[in-house]
């Protein structure tokens, strides 16, 4: 059963960086602020979830592959210019198998990192993953430009 989110407090969630061979599986965001960008899949971590379960969990309801073996990339602080929009997000790399009808409305699209340019957070850990190579500098533009704070806990580097 869903329950509403409190956006009173900073949201917990899961993100991943899933492979299949030199692609990477994006989510095309069906509405909100971001409707029509490129994602990566993700969302908030239940309860008595551990981040590395939420994340296979996302990526499965979000996309309908299956990942196995999660590696941590990195944990971020992301804050945008809207009152919900503070979260802490535990990223995750992982190889996918599978591809079964999403639970979601999500659009899976699977692409070479080089050949798309997805959501200036999406690129940031794409490049922490090491499976991106995307200009610093233009995301960093990206984020100030769209009023996001983004900043890597693991090395307290601040992306504005």
């Amino acid at each position: 059963m869903k329950t509403k989110t409190d956006f009173s407090r900073p949201l917990i969630a899961a993100a991943t960086v899933a492979t299949i061979g030199p692609n990477v599986i994006f989510v095309r965001q069906p509405g909100g602020p971001y409707a029509g960008q490129l994602l990566l899949p993700g969302g908030k971590i239940d309860f008595q979830e551990t981040a590395s379960a939420a994340a296979c969990r996302e990526f499965f309801e979000e996309t309908g592959f299956a990942g196995y073996e999660p590696i941590f990339v990195r944990t971020y602080e992301i804050i945008g210019d809207s009152p919900d929009h503070h979260f802490f997000l535990v990223a995750f790399r992982f190889n996918a198998i599978g591809g079964a009808k999403a639970e979601r409305e999500c659009e899976p699209i699977i692409a070479h990192p080089d050949s798309v340019v997805p959501h200036a957070t999406a690129r940031k850990i794409l490049n922490d993953a090491g499976v991106g190579f995307y200009s610093e500098s233009e995301i960093r533009f990206d984020l100030h430009k769209d009023g996001i704070f983004m900043s890597s806990l693991s090395d307290e580097e601040m992306w504005r």
